[in-house]
């Protein structure tokens, strides 16, 4: 976001006769202003030491940026506007410094303006003084940079790429992207689009259609690879959006087609015997996974043990399709109170067969 900045100037005021001089610096921060509340400066000074007054002007330009009020919490002040600026003058002490006010270093006053649109630079008057305390030294005065800047969106994706991996070409893989207002201002976007060679290998599935979010608001885009060959496939997510300076907003999208899987693949990975392999992990706290596998439909049961070969608890009790399958143990019996710590036995069967395994609980 480029932000405007005040004008800097230097001024010195020679008060003093040592031969060195002291430098203070009044300075001001980036204020992101919000329509219709009331926003505030503060303006602050580094290195003040025998600061007997000041009298600074600062120019809001009135032609872009409009008020419906512009106080201060501390100090005389005297707001004059004009046809062409909006000048506030803030004093302490008359320039000539025969009231030495000891002004220290820190927050000098806060300026609190209500916003009411456009945009503007602060420019401090070139007549600026500081003056010393008759007693000590010269003082230079540095004024910094700041700025009032107007609130604007600010697009957000949690990730600016996504790797879809190997997809079969007769299959798919989605994701979802989130995306969020990160900024001030509302956020409009466009119709999401994908570009790129391999784009039409992509799909937007849901949320492609133009939104619009508040500060903080999220929305969501389901996006899916299908190759339709083997190879790398590319292509880029867009979002355009209003946001100032990321529009419009790429997330780089990459998969690989793979061979579709055929029969004898999915016989070949079908298990061939029955088999309930270790738990993990173990020991394990407060939960742990248990796998196993069937080779045709069968009912079975999986139920936990203690080692007195009191029942715990039953996972499963049902019949179960081909396959490879993996379960959670809670760490808790069939009442829902989680078990004490100790060695537990897990005991898988299939009609005729049985396989236990040792399970180490340590809470």
């Amino acid at each position: 976001m480029k932000l405007l900045s005040f004008i800097l100037s230097l001024v010195v005021a020679s008060t003093g006769t040592q031969a060195f001089s002291q430098t203070a610096i009044l300075s001001l921060p980036t204020v992101t202003a919000t329509p219709g509340e009331a926003d505030t400066i503060s303006i602050n000074a580094t290195n003040f030491t025998n600061v007997a007054g000041i009298d600074i002007t600062i120019k809001f330009l009135a032609s872009s940026l409009s008020f419906t009020g512009v106080t201060n919490t501390t100090g005389p002040v005297t707001f004059t506007p004009t046809s062409t600026d909006t000048s506030l003058r803030l004093f302490w002490v008359d320039v000539s410094g025969q009231n030495p006010a000891n002004i220290t270093s820190g927050k000098l006053t806060d300026i609190i303006f209500n916003y009411a649109g456009g945009t503007s630079p602060l420019e401090f008057d070139t007549e600026n003084s500081l003056v010393g305390d008759p007693a000590g030294s010269p003082i230079t005065v540095e004024y910094q940079n700041g700025s009032i800047s107007p609130p604007v969106p600010d697009i957000a994706v949690e990730t600016t790429s996504h790797d879809y991996a190997k997809v079969n070409t007769d299959s798919s893989a989605s994701h979802t992207f989130v995306v969020t207002n990160e900024g001030a201002a509302e956020l409009t976007v466009e119709a999401p689009t994908l570009e790129g060679t391999n784009a039409d290998e992509f799909n937007i599935d849901s949320g492609g259609t133009s939104f619009t979010l508040t500060p903080e608001q999220t929305h969501e885009v389901v996006v899916s690879f299908a190759p339709t060959s083997i190879g790398t496939k590319s292509a880029t997510l867009r979002f355009t959006s209003n946001d100032p300076d990321e529009n419009p907003f790429d997330v780089n999208l990459m998969g690989e087609g793979e061979p579709p899987v055929s029969v004898d693949d999915i016989v070949h990975l079908l298990p061939k015997d029955f088999k309930l392999e270790q738990n993990y992990p173990n020991p394990f706290n407060p939960e742990t996974k248990i796998v196993y596998q069937l080779p045709n439909t069968s009912k079975i049961t999986l139920r936990i043990y203690n080692l007195l070969g009191q029942k715990v608890r039953t996972l499963i009790d049902d019949v179960r399709p081909v396959g490879r399958y993996e379960i959670t143990w809670d760490g808790k019996d069939n009442l829902g109170k989680r078990v004490a710590g100790g060695i537990y036995l897990a005991k898988f069967q299939a009609g005729s067969f049985v396989q236990t395994r040792k399970m180490l609980y340590s809470p």
